[in-house]
């Protein structure tokens, strides 16, 4: 796509919350690794290899533009090597754990982030 569009650079995945410390909380956690950079209740940015995790706060006029939006309208996809360990590390967590299911390109099975985003753990076949 890059030889398509060479203007294009990379992206990250951003979530808006007007209480952002759980969700920062919630990611610290499931990640094992505290956000950086951090400001506090504004701004956490998480690396996943080439993930990059951005969690925010709105900031005056842009909370309007930030609505809430239906839980689970976000899905975030992680591929694991491992998924048995994964379901393992989120149920030590205490998190509610979907049962794996199986695919034509693998396993999954997800959790819910505190604003019903779901993460979605895969391990191709």
């Amino acid at each position: 796509m890059r030889d398509q569009l060479p203007w294009l650079g990379s992206g990250f995945v951003a979530i808006a919350a007007l209480d952002l410390e759980p969700l920062i909380q919630f990611y610290r956690r499931l990640w094992q690794q505290d956000p950086h950079p951090y400001e506090g209740d504004r701004y956490g940015e998480f690396h996943l290899g080439s993930l990059r995790l951005v969690l925010f706060r709105p900031q005056g006029s842009q909370g309007a533009s930030f609505a809430p939006t239906p839980p689970g309208s976000l899905s975030i996809c992680v591929t694991v090597r491992d998924l048995a360990a994964a379901i393992a590390h989120c149920q030590d967590l205490g998190l509610t754990v979907d049962p794996p299911l199986k695919a034509s390109h693998g396993q999954e099975f997800q959790i819910r982030d505190p604003l019903g985003n779901r993460i979605i753990f895969y391990q191709p076949t």
